[in-house]
């Protein structure tokens, strides 16, 4: 079995407490089950339509659907126009440490920066 994403842990989950197995999840939400089955393990990108037909789909909690948000980001373009050569070295510096970063370490820099939660 594929290594799953966090999205595709969450929508493992959903499978689960639907009772449905992937293919009927992807019959559902009108996708392949091969697509369903690239997302859920990172070969594919997570579209946001198909965040959004979960969410119409399934009857899940808040907590959930804001998992699901969360989880579907992968990947954030930023704008470095303007910015200082000591930002931009920054702003790669962060990106390549982002996977190592603890939570801890991550927390710190937020509140460094004046971002508190």
């Amino acid at each position: 079995m594929n290594e799953l994403t966090q999205y595709g842990e969450i929508l493992r989950d959903i499978q689960f407490r639907a009772r449905e197995s992937q293919q009927d999840m992807a019959d559902k939400l009108g996708v392949s089950g091969g697509f369903l089955s690239f997302v859920m393990s990172g070969k594919r990108g997570v579209p946001t339509k198909l965040t959004d037909k979960i969410i119409q789909r399934y009857d899940l909690d808040v907590t959930t659907v804001q998992l699901l948000r969360f989880a579907e980001i992968e990947k954030v373009e930023i704008s470095l126009r303007g910015a200082s050569i000591k930002k931009k070295v920054m702003a790669i510096w962060l990106k390549e440490k982002m996977k190592d970063l603890s939570d801890e370490q991550a927390q710190a820099i937020r509140e460094i920066i004046g971002e508190d939660s």
